[in-house]
C-alpha cells in the first residue's frame, strides 16, 4: 500500500507542476491576445489557435512548444492516476502515459529553459 500511496502522491505533485506551467503560459497568452484586441476564450488549445491566427512572424517555434504543452497538460489534467507503478503514470484515452523521474526533470527544464524563454522573447512581455 505504501508504494501505491507514494506513486499517487508523486503523480499529484507532477500534476500540480504541469498545471502551474500551463497556467503561467495561459496568463502570458491571454495578455498578448488582449493587447492585440483579441479576447481569449475557451481552452488552452483554443487560446493557442487564436495566437496562431494572428499570423505574426517568429511564432512557429513557440506555437509548437505550446501545442506540446497542451498535449502534456491534457494527459496530466484529464488522465486517471495509476498507482503502484515504478513511474508516475496516467491513463488517458485507453493509453498509459508514464513519466520517469528523469522525464519529469526534463519537462521542467524544457519549460524553464526553452518554452518560457521563447514565450517571453517572442511575445516581448
Amino acid at each position: 500500500m505504501d508504494k501505491i500511496n507514494e506513486t499517487v502522491a508523486q503523480a499529484y505533485i507532477f500534476q500540480c507542476k504541469v498545471n502551474s506551467m500551463a497556467n503561467s503560459l495561459e496568463v502570458l497568452i491571454d495578455y498578448f491576445l488582449r493587447i492585440r484586441g483579441v479576447e481569449p476564450k475557451g481552452s488552452f488549445r483554443n487560446r493557442i489557435d487564436l495566437l496562431k491566427k494572428l499570423d505574426l512572424l517568429n511564432l512557429d517555434k513557440l506555437i509548437g512548444y505550446l501545442y506540446w504543452m497542451d498535449d502534456l497538460w491534457t494527459i496530466v489534467k484529464h488522465g486517471n492516476i495509476i498507482g503502484g507503478t515504478s513511474e508516475v503514470a496516467f491513463l488517458k484515452d485507453e493509453k498509459i502515459h508514464s513519466f520517469s523521474n528523469q522525464e519529469q526533470v526534463d519537462i521542467e527544464a524544457k519549460f524553464s529553459n526553452q518554452i518560457m524563454l521563447e514565450a517571453l522573447r517572442v511575445l516581448r512581455i
